[in-house]
């Protein structure tokens, strides 16, 4: 199997101190890797605080005048929406939507999950390439839901 590139300095995903509050004191010696303890709000943070706030307004927005005919905003809100439980159920039958709003966040932590391990050793020393991790992880997943 031939070597993927590193990732550039540009696209790591570790998040870049905006402010730092302070540290909760010395640095500490976890299985030989010196970690710092620091109370900061990163750029990750963030980029996090503006997407939550976006899907807010455009909730509020989708949902501010409900009809039974709906259109605009409010339309393409309920064409996603069924869109996805149509898909879910096409696959699992009828039972499996009502597992729908926990498989979206969990799906969710286990990639952001993977991404943060990968880079975090990274960050430590360790060379892990992050494609593989999140195929590792993709197919255990898939393997996982077909033994149900």
């Amino acid at each position: 199997m031939p070597p993927y590139p590193d990732i550039p300095k540009a696209f790591e995903l570790t998040g870049e101190p905006l402010v730092t509050f302070g540290t909760t004191g010395p640095a500490a010696n976890l299985a030989g890797i010196g970690v710092e303890w620091d109370w900061s709000y990163t750029n990750a943070h963030f980029t996090m605080l503006l997407v939550t706030l976006l899907l807010t307004v455009v909730a509020l927005m989708a949902t501010r005048v409900m009809s039974d005919r709906p259109s605009g905003l409010q339309n393409l809100i309920e064409l996603l929406v069924q869109g996805l439980a149509d898909f879910v159920e096409s696959i699992g039958g009828t039972a499996a939507l009502k597992y729908l709003p926990l498989s979206i966040p969990f799906g969710l932590l286990t990639v952001v999950g993977g991404i943060n391990v990968t880079e975090s050793a990274r960050v430590a020393g360790d060379d892990y390439d992050t494609r593989s991790i999140l195929l590792t992880e993709a197919i255990a997943t898939l393997i996982a839901g077909i033994c149900g």
